[in-house]
């Protein structure tokens, strides 16, 4: 393992090597950026730690997946980079990536039982990450674009309903925090349900095409019944 670790660099320079020799002799690759080959370092770094965690504890588990997902993000920034990509076209394939990558390692990163806060959190990210995926994967569509696809999103504010997926997942977090809790609430679910109100608010606002103008006072509102209810609650 760690053997494969240390050949993966010179591997590289060879790679480098190779391609610069095919450049300067004139025989093809001149819009193959070689540099970006480096940024395949931390890629080849987190995969390595990915199959080292894998093969000692025998599971796919939050951490082997987290390492995963950053080397699909960080690989997907290379590929772009080494193919000379137009970024005004292929940008959101990095919120694909970043959503994954979030999707990935929020999904059974701790232990429930031992950590039941960090648990849940976790599992918000991962409903962020998803939201954050379908936010890129729509974007993606309008710029490519595909045709069997773009009509589906044609006549609504089609990039609201991320951001509502996002807020949809912190009140189902909260709903598990309590649930765990014996239905009690605590300050994790609390938090949860604050950024359900903000960010579902801004969803809202955004499906329904409301006045921007009014969306900090009732973002307050929502905040303050919030923190009254929790106030009440206690009582």
């Amino acid at each position: 393992h760690k053997h494969d670790d240390r050949a993966f660099f010179p591997i590289l320079l060879i790679l480098v090597g190779g391609i610069l020799l095919i450049q300067n002799l004139g025989l093809g690759l001149r819009n193959f950026n070689w540099w970006a080959l480096f940024i395949f370092l931390p890629v080849a770094g987190a995969l390595s730690s990915a199959w080292g965690d894998f093969r000692s504890s025998g599971k796919l588990d939050g951490k082997v997946r987290s390492n995963i997902g950053s080397a699909l993000l960080i690989g997907t920034v290379a590929v772009l980079l080494l193919a000379g990509a137009d970024w005004g076209r292929w940008w959101p394939s990095v919120l694909i990536a970043a959503g994954f990558s979030s999707l990935l390692g929020g999904i059974g990163y701790w232990d429930r039982a031992e950590h039941k806060n960090l648990a849940a959190w976790s599992g918000f990210n991962a409903w962020v990450g998803l939201g954050v995926l379908l936010l890129g994967a729509g974007f993606l569509v309008k710029f490519l674009p595909i045709p069997a696809l773009s009509g589906i999103l044609e006549g609504w504010r089609w990039w609201a309903a991320p951001i509502l997926v996002a807020a949809f997942g912190a009140f189902v977090s909260a709903t598990v925090v309590c649930w765990h809790n014996e239905w009690k609430m605590d300050w994790s679910a609390w938090g949860f349900i604050v950024i359900g109100v903000v960010v579902g608010v801004v969803g809202l606002f955004a499906l329904v095409n409301l006045s921007w103008n009014l969306l900090a006072p009732v973002v307050l509102i929502g905040v303050g019944l919030v923190v009254l209810s929790r106030i009440v609650i206690r009582k």
